[in-house]
């Protein structure tokens, strides 16, 4: 004979008589209430307190009883899915060649310390017809919010628009906007590195970077400008080098042994450092001994890399993810406003042997 049971609005079929184990079953078989259950197995103790041998008696008899925690009837229950999205612009090589993996660790982290899971979501860049895709994300992800890292670019105004008038909370992670956003002032980064590099005794000191027109991020332009107005300040002449992957290597190599060779450069991130240090020694150079190099941008993975321990500006990547869900938690299922201001990070300063002190 078949039974149907009903427990907090999940009905489930079975072939005997015997229930399925849930929270009243085991509550009635150690003595104890059904929160006091709850707070144990969900581990949140905010309301209630439990003694340690209670606890442990519960998990005991929940795990010999192999129960596991419905998280359909969870989230029926607190009409929340305890997940959120970390979203990253879907163009071609995004993320496996340009996300961090401490923005990821960061998230991650951040999010189940407050008892949530981390979903990675793929979005069309581009908004066809008259569907939002984002309510349609949340849907089928079952989603309670929404990081979106802006690392790729990749993004239209139009799929914005769909963002904001989407209504969910969604936070913007290295993505430099006045509200719901955490991103790194590379401007200020910008200023430190080249401080630094005049403190040395650098004077002729050249920028370095992919095409502006090519850039799909703000950081680009802004360690430019940074770099900049500090030379400007010092009253030191700007110089600017496009570095062009697709460019004849001949071409930078007699740039580099040219009779106007700067006597540093202030890379824009650690990979154009290291496709620099292969040109400088292509012509002949070597580093720091003929040549100083420094970036705006550390990437971790490249360190080991460097023939020369690189001086270079590293991001707290980690701790802003952290602070970025965070952030789009704080706007889960309670009266705060989905609109928060945004939070500014500073890259610190680590000196390696590639830009000693100038004799």
């Amino acid at each position: 004979m078949q039974y149907t049971y009903y427990q907090m609005g999940i009905r489930a079929k079975t072939s005997h008589a015997h229930a399925p184990i849930t929270q009243t079953t085991i509550a009635q078989l150690t003595g104890v209430s059904q929160g006091v259950v709850s707070a144990v197995l969900n581990e949140n103790f905010t309301k209630i307190r439990v003694a340690p041998a209670v606890q442990q008696r519960v998990r005991n008899k929940a795990q010999a009883l192999g129960y596991r925690i419905n998280a359909g009837a969870r989230a029926m229950r607190t009409r929340r899915y305890f997940n959120v999205g970390y979203f990253l612009a879907n163009t071609p090589g995004t993320m496996a060649e340009i996300d961090f993996p401490e923005f990821r660790a960061g998230a991650y982290d951040a999010a189940v310390a407050q008892d949530y899971h981390v979903s990675l979501i793929r979005l069309p860049s581009t908004v066809r017809g008259e569907i939002n895709p984002i309510p349609k994300a949340f849907r089928e992800a079952h989603l309670d919010a929404l990081v979106i890292n802006q690392m790729g670019g990749g993004f239209t105004t139009e799929l914005h628009r769909s963002i904001l008038a989407s209504g969910f909370p969604v936070v913007y992670l290295n993505d430099k906007q006045p509200t719901n956003a955490l991103y790194f002032d590379d401007f200020k980064s910008a200023q430190l590195l080249t401080e630094h590099l005049i403190k040395q005794g650098y004077r002729r000191i050249q920028y370095l970077a992919e095409p502006v027109a090519e850039s799909r991020h703000y950081s680009t332009m802004d360690r430019r400008e940074g770099y900049m107005a500090t030379m400007t300040a010092h009253g030191l002449t700007p110089t600017f080098q496009t570095l062009d992957p697709d460019a004849p290597r001949d071409e930078l190599i007699r740039w580099l042994r040219g009779a106007q060779k700067p006597e540093a450069i202030f890379c824009s991130r650690d990979r154009d450092a290291l496709l620099l240090q292969t040109y400088a020694y292509a012509a002949g150079l070597r580093i720091p001994e003929d040549l100083a190099v420094a970036s705006g941008s550390n990437e971790r993975r490249l360190d080991d890399y460097f023939i020369v321990p690189l001086t270079t500006m590293i991001p707290p990547r980690y701790e802003m993810a952290t602070a970025a869900i965070k952030m789009v938690l704080s706007m889960v299922g309670t009266n705060v406003s989905h609109t928060q201001p945004a939070i500014d990070f500073t890259a610190e300063l680590r000196v390696g042997a590639s830009t000693p002190e100038r004799a």
